[in-house]
């Protein structure tokens, strides 16, 4: 561990900010330990960040007051954050394993605010298990190289065995706490480390060595495509790149997709499937076609260039029309008024309804499932192919606001009426809508 404790110091600089996720496990409670050893060497901070996942009751708590109790024993900075996990994974429909390391990560950053650096203590084993789940997603070289030491984030002791960090941790007295669920194999993760890596190691006792030395050799190739890519593949302010860059190489294109991806916000899950479903999108789909990545990222065609985002609403609520001023989303506002018909002056900014004619149960909302619209002069279809011939980009759809009774548009706002709202020679009485 000597060595380890030399690289923690040369990574840290007089002054810095550190801040280290904290489970209350070996491999934290050790990672800790060694950042305590450097401060006799650096001048730094340490501000401890443990999340209770709110996953095993009593069990979590416990753990949670152990690492609080460690900390106010050793005058510790710190911060215990409660959540609800499960809960959240269901709400945003992702594994209960992807929710809460999102979570803590949220929570690192939020605490680092980009300028503080993070510790994290994956070790060695944890990047064997990662490249095997990698590999078995069906993932690219860059899913190969494994967990990475990049950005703010610190990894010390990814080239440690769990062995070993027992061993320092009986040698210090360092004690820490054991999580029941790593014993779940319901979970990926654990069904990897109890049920795969040990088979192989009884054939290959290296297993777990040779499995690191993978990830580093191809983490290197990942670095080697990244020179690759120019600036011409990747269009990063509109997270696009051209049809054709996916269309030559298929590990550029791999690594292209997965940059865009990561510009989401998302950095797992992509399988080999999703990488052959964008890259056929872009070499035999029309413009306009999209499909769906995990996590609610949304691949579009669209002017011979394949756009990555995620969906976005600004306002999912629905807000009853009425006389007078409304307030949409974001401070948006209309005025709808009645006028009297001499007053219409078609081709302005505004848009013209037969009062008579709008619904009682007409609401301002954005898009649903099942939308129709039927144009000025045109019949009726949906609201997305009349956004397609509008060449309104995917992303963009659910910011625009409609009236609308049930599936029924009346008013796209920022475009055209409805031909069921329309005035005609029957009208009585006229709704003026203006943007404020």
């Amino acid at each position: 561990m000597k060595n380890v404790l030399q690289n923690i110091i040369n990574s840290i600089s007089c002054g810095d900010n550190i801040v280290v996720g904290v489970s209350g496990g070996a491999d934290s409670m050790v990672l800790l330990h060694l950042l305590l050893s450097a401060q006799k060497f650096k001048d730094f901070s340490i501000k401890v960040i443990h999340v209770e996942h709110g996953i095993r009751g009593t069990e979590s708590l416990s753990d949670a007051k152990f690492v609080e109790d460690f900390c106010v024993n050793n005058n510790l900075d710190y911060k215990i954050i409660n959540a609800n996990i499960i809960d959240l994974a269901k709400k945003n429909k992702q594994t209960v394993e992807q929710c809460a390391r999102n979570f803590r990560y949220d929570q690192f950053y939020k605490e680092a605010k980009n300028k503080g650096k993070i510790f994290i203590a994956h070790n060695k084993n944890d990047q064997a298990e990662t490249v095997l789940m990698n590999i078995f997603r069906g993932s690219g070289v860059n899913g190969a190289a494994g967990i990475k030491q990049q950005n703010n984030i610190y990894r010390p002791l990814l080239d440690v065995t769990k062995n070993q960090i027992i061993e320092y941790a009986k040698q210090n007295n360092i004690n820490f706490v054991t999580d029941s669920t790593n014993n779940n194999q319901d979970y990926t993760r654990n069904f990897v480390r109890h049920s795969i890596l040990p088979v192989i190691e009884q054939i290959y006792p290296a297993a777990v060595d040779n499995i690191c030395k993978f990830a580093k050799y191809n983490n290197t190739i990942s670095e080697l495509i990244d020179n690759l890519i120019t600036a011409e593949d990747i269009n990063f302010i509109d997270n696009c790149c051209p049809q054709d860059c996916l269309t030559k190489n298929p590990l550029i294109a791999k690594r292209i997709i997965e940059k865009l991806y990561n510009k989401c916000g998302e950095f797992l899950d992509l399988e080999s499937k999703h990488f052959i479903s964008v890259i056929e999108l872009a070499q035999n789909c029309k413009n306009g076609v999209t499909i769906n990545l995990p996590h609610g990222v949304i691949v579009e065609k669209r002017d011979n260039k394949v756009y990555f985002y995620k969906q976005t609403p600004i306002n999912q609520n629905l807000i009853p029309f009425k006389l007078g001023e409304t307030i949409l989303a974001k401070g948006k506002k209309i005025m709808a008024e009645k006028i009297q018909l001499d007053q219409v002056e078609f081709g302005d900014s505004n848009y013209y309804l037969d009062y008579l004619k709008i619904p009682k149960d007409a609401v301002w909302r954005t898009r649903q499932d099942g939308d129709v619209f039927a144009k000025l002069g045109s019949g009726k279809k949906k609201l997305n192919d009349y956004f397609t011939d509008k060449k309104l980009p995917f992303e963009k759809r659910d910011n625009v606001m409609l009236l609308a009774s049930k599936n029924n548009i009346l008013l796209v706002l920022g475009f055209d009426v409805s031909e069921y709202v329309k005035i005609d020679d029957c009208t009585l009485q006229v709704i003026r809508i203006s943007q404020i």
